[in-house]
Parts: structure tokens; C-alpha cells; sequence
């Protein structure tokens, strides 16, 4: 196996640990992103076990089965999307295309694979990415709600707000107020 899959990385910090676990295996890889080690050459069946156990400890997953790896590429597009530096305030497409252009498959496949892997909708993967994102901008306290509102590409701050509140339970300034914001932001994990 020349690519691996591996669940549960959401973020550079994520990518520099696996690189680290295959430099210290002594596994050479020729490229390492969010969800996905290309390896400069096929694994052993035992080195594959030994790297799934080293990523397990770290609280990653080496995912083997074809919808799993699916599933999880449709998550790691749809993160890095949501996380881009420029955000989406430029994006004017509809989710299901760039979906399907991005992984070059059909996305009722892609739609339906995502929700029977992960027991969730992909527009609601989306709704709760965002969420997760607009706390992260909340607790560093530097954009207001109506920037952050931007930002996602929502087309309006009650719309934001409402989508907020009804995962969070709270309004987006609420969350902004709260003194303990860390506590407050509990991840979500799919």
C-alpha cells in the first residue's frame, strides 16, 4: 500500500505528527496532507500493523476500507475548505458541485456514502465545520460576529446566528462573552 488513509487529522499540527511517526519507523513517504501519507514505497503487513498502532496512540486511525477512505476524503476537503486562510467569503458555488469537482466523483455517491459512513448528512458536516471554525475565531477575541459572518460565507449575521445557536445553544456574541471560552468549545468528532 503505497497511500494511506488516516483518520482524524484536521490540522498542520495533525500532519506533523505523522510525519514524525513515519520518520521515527524509519518509513520513507514522499508527501504527507490532511487525511492522506503517500509513501515513497508499498508497506509490509507488519509495518502497516506497526504504523497503525503508533497512530492509534496519537488518536489517529489507518483506514483500510474503500468507504471509510471515501468518506474521510470528502471530510478532509470539506475542512480544509472551511479552514482556508481566505475563507469563504469568495465562494460562490454550491457544496455538492465543488464537492464533486474537487473528488471528481459523483456526489450523490459521494453524499451517500458520507452519510452511511458517518451517520450524519454532508450539509450538516458542513453546518457543524463552520460552527467549530466560528468558535475557534471567537476565542481569539479579533474579528466581530458580522466579520466572522463573512468569513463563512454565510449571506447574513441572523442566519449565521441562528445556525450558531442551534448547535451551540448559545448566540455567537453569548459565546464571545463567555468567560471561559475554551471550556466551551467542545470539538465535535465524526
Amino acid at each position: 500500500m503505497k497511500e494511506v488513509f488516516i483518520k482524524h487529522m484536521v490540522c498542520p499540527r495533525c500532519v506533523a505528527a505523522v510525519e514524525d511517526t513515519l520518520v521515527n519507523l524509519a518509513i520513507p513517504f514522499e508527501k504527507v496532507s490532511l487525511g492522506l501519507a503517500v509513501l515513497a514505497e508499498p508497506l509490509k503487513e507488519n509495518q502497516l500493523k506497526e504504523l497503525a498502532q503508533a497512530l492509534s496512540a496519537q488518536g489517529f486511525a489507518v483506514l483500510q476500507k474503500a468507504d471509510a477512505v471515501l468518506s474521510e476524503r470528502v471530510k478532509n476537503a470539506i475542512i480544509k475548505k472551511i479552514h482556508a486562510p481566505e475563507g469563504l467569503q469568495n465562494f460562490t458555488g454550491n457544496w455538492s458541485e465543488w464537492l464533486a469537482e474537487t473528488l471528481d466523483m459523483d456526489y450523490q455517491k459521494l453524499s451517500k456514502t458520507f452519510t452511511q459512513v458517518q451517520n450524519i448528512s454532508i450539509e450538516k458536516f458542513i453546518i457543524a465545520q463552520k460552527t467549530e471554525r466560528a468558535k475557534e475565531l471567537l476565542i481569539y477575541d479579533e474579528l466581530s460576529v458580522k466579520e466572522i459572518t463573512f468569513i463563512l460565507g454565510y449571506a447574513n449575521v441572523p442566519h449565521f446566528s441562528g445556525q450558531f445557536k442551534k448547535i451551540t445553544g448559545q448566540s455567537p456574541s453569548q459565546f464571545a462573552k463567555a468567560k471561559d471560552k475554551i471550556a466551551l468549545r467542545k470539538t465535535i468528532d465524526f
